[in-house]
């Protein structure tokens, strides 16, 4: 079970972020066509991915449920994410500095923790479609 967990969760690693376009990311808090191609995206990969160590019914069942579960959370996080993001301010006299001592991200970085730890949760609670 802690392998299909750790397996799980590096599904979501994959299909919340590598396999997703830049514009994608950029633009998912401010379109929710954009959120449902990411969503897409997701659950596709969470579903093919899930095959490995479920019958695809199953697979398919948990990446739908776990797709909706992320659209939910997108759609709150990302906006409240992208509004603090805005919010950002330069720190004086840091222009040489590297971007991370230059802003002050502390907030932004609490958000995107609290963000990935719902998602991390929705897929566990939902682990039991598939075990």
């Amino acid at each position: 079970m802690l392998l299909t967990i750790i397996f799980v969760l590096a599904l979501h690693l994959i299909a919340d972020f590598i396999l997703q376009p830049n514009w994608v990311q950029t633009y998912k808090s401010q379109d929710n066509m954009v959120l449902l191609l990411h969503v897409t995206i997701y659950s596709y990969v969470v579903s093919t991915g899930v095959l490995i160590v479920a019958p695809w019914e199953l697979a398919l069942l948990y990446g739908v449920l776990s797709g909706a579960l992320h659209y939910l959370v997108d759609f709150c996080t990302s906006r409240v994410i992208t509004w603090q993001a805005r919010k950002l301010k330069m720190i004086e006299n840091t222009e040489d500095k590297p971007i991370f001592e230059r802003l002050d991200i502390y907030s932004l970085c609490v958000l995107l923790g609290v963000d990935q730890l719902l998602h991390q949760a929705c897929l566990i609670a939902a682990l039991p479609l598939i075990l």
